[in-house]
């Protein structure tokens, strides 16, 4: 039976010359690798967290502007409303006042009427019912002559009053639109998966 030998030993300067590597600082590489991995993981792990609290932040304010949009919409509703009684009411008022205006027309046709009746009799001189209906003639002409301002400054309003109408409703519309984009953004936020942010598989220091 062969005598069984102990394993040579190297001194450090015999491990050197069998394994050249170590000149090269193999050791010292593998060390900065694993702190290289290390410090990435760390970075990823901050820049995750980092992340989850800016769409913390993001939600937070979604929802406050989805709030205020809708307070925004009550109120424009609430003023369209108004202004659609407004132009109503100033639809009828236009009416009565046309009316009035053929009324005193009439009127003044009629006087004029009797004027000129009265000025065919050459016989007849002028009298208190001729200064009567050239008072009355005044007087019609005068309220008519009114009628027709406010006639015109009703339609005016009621054309001003359309205008912002048209402008409430396009007002409301698009708080309307933004109100949707945002609650749309909400929910994506905050009923997606978590996986928006997608981590890398851990790094490992492998030999």
């Amino acid at each position: 039976m062969s005598e069984m030998k102990m394993p040579h030993t190297f001194l450090p300067q015999q491990q050197r010359l069998r394994n050249p590597l170590w000149d090269y600082g193999i050791p010292d590489a593998e060390l900065s690798r694993s702190r290289v991995i290390a410090d990435s993981q760390t970075l990823m792990d901050q820049s995750y967290k980092a992340a989850e609290r800016m769409q913390e932040d993001v939600n937070k304010k979604l929802e406050q502007r989805i709030q205020d949009i809708r307070m925004w919409r009550q109120e424009l509703h609430k003023k369209l409303e108004e202004m659609v009684q407004e132009i109503e009411m100033l639809v009828t008022l236009r009416t009565r006042i046309e009316w009035a205006i053929k009324n005193c027309l009439e009127a003044l046709r009629i006087t004029l009427q009797c004027l000129a009746e009265r000025e065919k009799n050459v016989g007849i001189v002028r009298d208190e019912v001729e200064r009567e209906l050239m008072k009355e003639r005044e007087l019609i002409e005068k309220v008519n002559l009114r009628l027709q301002c406010t006639l015109k400054q009703t339609n005016e309003q009621i054309r001003l009053s359309r205008s912002s109408k048209y402008y409430l409703e396009r007002d409301l519309q698009d708080k309307l639109q933004a109100e949707q984009i945002d609650g749309c953004c909400w929910d994506l936020t905050n009923t997606a998966p978590k996986q928006h942010y997608a981590k890398e598989p851990n790094l490992t220091a492998s030999g």
